[in-house]
């Protein structure tokens, strides 16, 4: 899982020095009047909750289908423990059987 994730956390980190620095350039520098300037930086800041929100979405949907294969792996151990115990009742019936069958002497 985690392998899976190193490639969307990369992605998200890169934007974020990126979206870090634009955020820095329009904090210290006057390229705009007032009102552009707090808008940009507004928009700006959500762009960046938008990447992590990505980034959270992307994690919490690997660890549901993670999960979700766990689950279906355990259930299909089960199935099968079950099946060999079936098969091992099975085969001690049949050599009861034949153990407490009489036999002729004859």
């Amino acid at each position: 899982m985690l392998k899976r994730m190193l490639q969307p956390l990369v992605i998200c980190l890169l934007l974020s020095a990126g979206l870090g620095v634009a955020l820095y350039l329009l904090a210290a520098y006057s390229f705009f009047d007032f009102y552009t300037r707090l808008i940009v930086l507004a928009c700006t800041f959500l762009l960046l909750i938008a990447v992590w929100a990505a980034f959270v979405a992307e994690w919490r949907e690997v660890s549901r289908l993670y999960r979700a294969k766990q689950e279906e792996a355990s259930l299909q151990a089960q199935e099968q423990r079950q099946l060999e115990e079936q098969a091992l009742r099975d085969a001690a019936a049949l050599l009861n059987g034949r153990d407490s069958s009489p036999e002729d002497p004859s």
